[in-house]
């Protein structure tokens, strides 16, 4: 039986700043099969967002595509004028953005906006099948598909289902490729474990091969098939997965493993020193020479290609680690901190709401100060399962939450501190936002004033009120009653 032909094929793809024609991403090539999944990791600034946008034939302001190809079921993205691209986005290659927030219309029902997507690509099918192709793909992603749920703006969804449309309007159309930019940073565990599970068994079903990008190395092991690791714009290291967190050649592949905390034992996390070349700025030979500890003047004088090594394994380095496996040191064991140590921060019986609905039932914790001057402190994790019960603590412990009953005290000191963070806050707040609300205090309901602004809101009043003065105004929603906070009596005010 003949073997099927790729579904992403990237040859020598290059990327420039557009001013100075200065690499940010170079000498890219890589070849997906149908249903694999790889991983892009690498650390802030590598270029991972700028090859996922390249892939879709996309370059930002500032920068350009210069060369390769992309080729996506044998067609190449990069050739096609912009017109026939734009049509290819979504039907042959989509893309999943990171934030959902930002990336769904707020003023787009979710029904709505499904419904645009097949009006847009499959303009023949009839409103009854574009119906069930809306809510097949709701079905795909978990999310239900009445009509209740398809009348919803996204910020009445929570982060989980917002993303998880994001991820039906990308399986919508059935595309070939699938590009995901770290779509589960904001998400809480259970809810990033249950979109993973969603993208593999898809991926597996469907046979679409999937770009997964994140600095989240964990995510990456249990998700992909394959890892790249991208350093300054160039490819590193690309290996199966398992070797890849086994048994890493790229001295910088090694490095990011060792910095990666885990939760199943404890281990002393290491560093990498250094920062990573920007664009226009890598050096001589291979970039990663001033930061490696095993660089020679080899390595400083010739940049490495990447070439394959044992197990399938590519890599770029003229001194690659193939008998060395992954050690981790072990970290000293942790104690609890003493009860004859002064708590810094104390905190019982806080509860908290979200809206009408409670997300913290008396919660209490402390934490401990050192027993001597450079003596290790005692620190306290909070591990909820809801982002909003994680935030709601904090606040709260920061006495900058509304609706948290409870106590927390702290010393002197601290607190002082936290009172004075929280003044200089809402002052900046205040002079910030009185341009368009008015004064008033930030807890207060707020309401926006006219386009006109108030200076020609108060130019119109006959009797400008001798306390606000002359092009000032009061937004009466905010001061409680309609005849509060006008200049003065007159309707027109």
């Amino acid at each position: 039986m003949p073997a099927a032909s790729p579904a992403l094929v990237v040859r020598d793809l290059r990327v420039d700043l557009a001013p100075r024609g200065a690499p940010i991403v170079a000498d890219i090539s890589l070849t997906l099969a149908p249903g694999e999944i790889l991983g892009l990791v690498g650390e802030s600034g590598s270029g991972k967002t700028t090859l996922a946008n390249a892939l879709l034939g996309y370059a930002r302001r500032g920068t350009r595509i210069t060369g390769g190809s992309v080729l996506v079921d044998g067609q190449d993205i990069l050739a096609l004028t912009d017109g026939e691209r734009r049509a290819a986005r979504g039907r042959l290659i989509a893309h999943v953005p990171q934030d959902p927030a930002m990336a769904l219309n707020p003023l787009a029902r979710i029904g709505g906006s499904l419904s645009e997507t097949l009006a847009i690509h499959r303009r023949e099918l009839p409103p009854a099948a574009r119906a069930a192709a809306v809510a097949a793909a709701l079905a795909d992603v978990g999310l239900p598909n009445d009509p209740a749920f398809l009348r919803r703006y996204p910020h009445q969804l929570s982060g989980g289902q917002q993303q998880r449309v994001l991820l039906a309007l990308a399986f919508i159309l059935r595309p070939r490729v699938i590009v995901l930019d770290e779509p589960t940073t904001a998400l809480d565990v259970i809810t990033q474990a249950q979109v993973l599970d969603l993208i593999r068994g898809y991926c597996r079903e469907q046979g679409v091969a999937a770009v997964y990008i994140s600095h989240d190395l964990s995510v990456v092991q249990d998700l992909v098939d394959r890892a790249a690791v991208l350093y300054a714009g160039r490819l590193a290291e690309v290996a199966d997965s398992r070797a890849i967190f086994a048994q890493p050649m790229h001295p910088y592949t090694r490095g990011l493993l060792g910095a990666m905390p885990g939760v199943d034992r404890r281990h002393a996390l290491s560093h990498i020193p250094g920062h990573a070349p920007s664009p226009g700025q890598r050096p001589d030979g291979c970039a990663f020479a001033p930061r490696c500890a095993r660089a020679t003047d080899l390595c400083r004088a010739t940049e490495p290609r990447l070439t394959e090594g044992v197990s399938g394994t590519f890599v770029a380095c003229h001194h690659p680690l193939l008998q060395t496996p992954l050690e981790r040191r072990t970290a000293q064991p942790s104690t609890p901190a003493p009860a004859d140590r002064p708590a810094l921060l104390t905190a019982a019986g806080i509860d908290a709401y979200y809206g009408a609905n409670q997300v913290l039932f008396d919660v209490g914790f402390s934490v401990r100060g050192r027993a001597r001057p450079r003596s290790p402190a005692h620190s306290a994790g909070w591990v909820p399962p809801s982002p909003a019960s994680s935030s709601s603590a904090a606040r709260r412990s920061a006495s900058d939450h509304p609706r948290a009953p409870g106590t927390c005290a702290a010393v002197s000191n601290i607190s002082s501190r936290i009172r004075s963070a929280r003044s200089t806050r809402v002052k900046t707040w205040r002079i910030t936002s009185s341009r368009w609300f008015g004064t008033f205090s930030p807890s207060a309901p707020r309401k926006r004033a006219s386009a006109r602004g108030p200076r020609s809101r108060a130019s119109r009043c006959p009797r400008p009120c001798s306390i606000a003065g002359p092009g000032s105004f009061r937004a009466a929603s905010v001061s409680g009653s309609r005849s509060r906070g006008r200049c003065c009596a007159s309707p027109r005010c």
